[in-house]
Formats: C-alpha cells, sequence, structure tokens
C-alpha cells in the first residue's frame, strides 16, 4: 500500500512551534492532515508487548505494524477531495523514535523545527498542569485504533484522577515519554523534567535527521526564523525538499498572515533563583545543535 507522494513529517520538540508550523502548511493544497492534533497512538499500534514508551525501536516493527501505519496515511489522502495530496503528520513523540518512522516510510520528507529551550521549557511546565480539554480528547480518540480504544480510555482517566489528587495539580505524564521518565520525575524539578524532555528529543532527532538521512530530505529551521518571517522561512524549506513548485505562493503568503510575532514571548514561572539554577542545568545537558 503506497501514498502517491511520500508523506511530510514535522519534526520538534514538544512547544517548539510544530502546531503552527503544521497548520500553516495544511493550509496550502495539496498538503493535508488529520482532524486531531497528533496521532500517536497510530504509531503505538501492535506495541502491547512493548513499554508504553515512545522511543520505540526498529526492532519492534513487523509487517502488520507497517501495513496498518501506511493504510491510514493512505486511508487519509483517499478521503481527501485536494488532488495528488500530500499527508504532513506532526506528532511531537516521532523526535524519539525517527528510525521507526523511517522504516514505515523511508521516501518521507522531514521538516525539523527547533526553538530556544527556556520558551520551550516554561510552556511545557503550563501543559503538565494542564485541565482537560474535551474536544481535543474526542479528537484525538476518532483516530484511536480500535484494538487500543479501552486501554486508552482507561488510562486517560487515571491519569486524570492522579492529578485530580496531585498536590501540585500535576499530570503523572505529560509529552514524550522515555524509559527514565518515571525515576526522573522522583529526582529532579518540573522544569527540569521539562528541560530532560526537551533535551532528549532534540538530541535524538538531530542525531537522525542530520547524521543518518540525505541533505535533500530534511529541512531544518528555527521556530525564531519562522515566527518573524514566516513565508520567506517556509519557502525555502518547501524549495529544499523540492515541494515548492506544487503550491500556489500566494496561498503560502496568505497562511503566513496568521503567524504572529506575540508567539516568541512566554512569561517566565520561576523566580530568578530558580531560572538561573535551570540556565545552569540546561548547559550541563550539552544538548548538540546542528542548526548552528
Amino acid at each position: 500500500m503506497n501514498l502517491s507522494s511520500p508523506p511530510v513529517i514535522i519534526v520538534g520538540a514538544p512547544r517548539s512551534g510544530t502546531n503552527i508550523l503544521r497548520d500553516t502548511i495544511v493550509s496550502v493544497k495539496p498538503f493535508i492532515t488529520w482532524s486531531c492534533d497528533e496521532i500517536n497512538h497510530v504509531w503505538h499500534f501492535g506495541q502491547s508487548n512493548v513499554s508504553n514508551y515512545d522511543d520505540l525501536p526498529v526492532s519492534s516493527l513487523n509487517s502488520d505494524i507497517k501495513y496498518y501505519i501506511r493504510k491510514r496515511f493512505c486511508s487519509l489522502a483517499a478521503s481527501s477531495n485536494v488532488e495528488s495530496p500530500i499527508v504532513v503528520e506532526k506528532t511531537c513523540a516521532n523526535c524519539l523514535r525517527l528510525p521507526f518512522v523511517d522504516a514505515i516510510f523511508p521516501n518521507a520528507k522531514y521538516i525539523y523545527i527547533r526553538r530556544q529551550p527556556l520558551p520551550v521549557i516554561f510552556s511545557a511546565m503550563k501543559r503538565w498542569t494542564s485541565s482537560p480539554n474535551l474536544s481535543y480528547s474526542l479528537k484525538k480518540l476518532l483516530h484511536i485504533p480500535a484494538s487500543s480504544a479501552i486501554p486508552v480510555l482507561f488510562n486517560f482517566t487515571l491519569m486524570r484522577a492522579k492529578q485530580f489528587f496531585s498536590p501540585e495539580s500535576l499530570l503523572p505524564n505529560w509529552g514524550p515519554s522515555f524509559y527514565d521518565l518515571d525515576v526522573l520525575k522522583e529526582t529532579y524539578s518540573l522544569e527540569k523534567v521539562c528541560a530532560l524532555q526537551w533535551s532528549r528529543c532534540v538530541a535524538s532527532a538531530e542525531q537522525f535527521l542530520f547524521n543518518n538521512l540525505d541533505h535533500s530530505r530534511v529541512a531544518a529551521i528555527s521556530y525564531e526564523d519562522f515566527v518573524l518571517n514566516p513565508f520567506h522561512t517556509l519557502s525555502i524549506a518547501l524549495d529544499h525538499l523540492q515541494l515548492s513548485d506544487l503550491i500556489i505562493e500566494d496561498e503560502l503568503r496568505m497562511a503566513s498572515t496568521f503567524v504572529h510575532k506575540d508567539s516568541l514571548t512566554t512569561s517566565c514561572p520561576l523566580d530568578s533563583d530558580k531560572k538561573n539554577d535551570l540556565i545552569a542545568y540546561l548547559d550541563s545537558l550539552d544538548t548538540p545543535n546542528y542548526l548552528l
């Protein structure tokens, strides 16, 4: 089962601008995407024998899993009224499993977006204590594999129950999950857990994208450049991926007007001492930066 065109996979740590990047791209034909924000449960199809962590190994793949995930992409394309559609997918947890993703879609094209870490961390901290969004959850529920629906609903209810009884109204888990996250939550403050999530996502994504793939398959942008000049930044990325000839330039220019510069700022929830401690901790992580 094959798509008429390779999918475009947006890669980036949570709270790094992946949503607005995807929304801008799919505002332009022939790009399409799902009606929900992320399809993490689709990527987890058939992984009952593997932990619930998101860093899925290529060794966990088999022909049935590949067929199912490719079928979901093909079904989305077939249901679209866009001629020769190109599926755009954005699930932040893919940062931790790009070899797995690429084994399913070996011709995929990638747009990687990286944001300065402090705003990412401050925004992520808010999500760890966020209230449930019923509309958001229902949209995701529509795309959960039938075999996973009951366990997913149970886990969702359990997570919210634990949050309700948490003194800090803290979710037991949020964002991309890796094997030692539970231990780290018991050891570090919330801001340092968010820093670790950001660092793991960035390091994992950049190591694979820039060391393992042909340069022509990967376009890299910074969140700050995209927000300040979305049309120019995205035009260069699409041209690099040889996709610019497929779009109408005026559509992209119009879509870019909905990207606002005020999204560059994020309020800091920490006092000066904790902020300085966090900055020192980020330096100690020594996260690579292939965009420099």
